[in-house]
């Protein structure tokens, strides 16, 4: 439910209605498909959406789960991929990198209340909402699949490059620490690691200040290039490289 309304967030949208369609196998706990469901209903009532209906069918084997949902924005705040400007301003919402953090970690047997808090989906729908109603967002994505990847959308989309600086990227205390547990560098987390969920911002440099006012929590990552330049990390020693294109891969 998260993942879809944040698809609506990435648009300056508000989510209203959802649907969901399961397939399940004959075997399938009714108690575990209420419970499915209950989780479903109290993030839909946090967004304000209502579940308008779907279908339920048979599977051979797995668990198959839909959930498609509608939203709306006034046509004259739509924020698309494709508006960002070499000049502007690449802003994120949020730390980065909690989410792969706490991944590796369960996968390696171990747990952090803190960092599985900070992992949890949750749209960014206000925040999107403010930034596209204000006119402060030119382009806008959310990032499911990790800041190194989804900015690349953003840069075909706008026939832009970038430019992000290492030191700037906003990493958790929780994630730093799960990173030096795991031997892991924490900025690849925060680059490649994907499901958080944030925004992805593109933002006039002389508008950075009226959209942290709007959003506390927005953090200035970097700039959009000319195309030539590429897509491009600076390290915090002053050296650049380009961008490894890594981040979840859905094939």
């Amino acid at each position: 439910m998260s993942v879809s309304c944040s698809d609506i967030a990435a648009m300056g949208g508000t989510p209203r209605f959802a649907l969901v369609s399961l397939a399940l196998p004959a075997d399938s706990v009714v108690a575990d498909i209420d419970g499915l469901y209950r989780g479903l209903a109290a993030k839909a009532a946090e967004y304000g959406v209502a579940v308008v209906g779907g279908n339920v069918s048979r599977s051979v084997e797995r668990t198959l789960v839909d959930v498609t949902v509608l939203g709306d924005v006034p046509k004259a705040e739509l924020v698309l991929r494709s508006g960002a400007s070499a000049g502007d301003l690449v802003a994120v919402t949020g730390p980065l990198g909690a989410a792969a953090a706490a991944r590796v970690l369960a996968l390696r047997g171990g747990g952090n209340q803190q960092l599985s808090e900070e992992a949890v989906s949750r749209a960014r729908i206000g925040e999107g909402r403010k930034l596209a109603s204000a006119s402060l967002a030119r382009a806008m994505i959310d990032l499911s699949d990790g800041l190194a990847s989804d900015l690349r959308h953003v840069c075909r989309a706008s026939g832009v490059g970038a430019l992000i600086r290492a030191t700037d990227v906003p990493i958790s205390e929780a994630t730093r620490e799960t990173a030096a547990i795991l031997d892991i560098d924490p900025l690849e987390l925060a680059l490649a690691g994907g499901e958080d969920y944030e925004l992805l911002v593109a933002i006039a440099a002389a508008d950075a200040e009226r959209a942290r006012e709007l959003v506390p929590g927005l953090r200035i990552v970097g700039s959009f290039e000319t195309q030539g330049a590429g897509v491009s990390l600076a390290r915090s020693d002053g050296r650049s490289e380009p961008l490894a294109q890594k981040g979840w891969t859905h094939f």
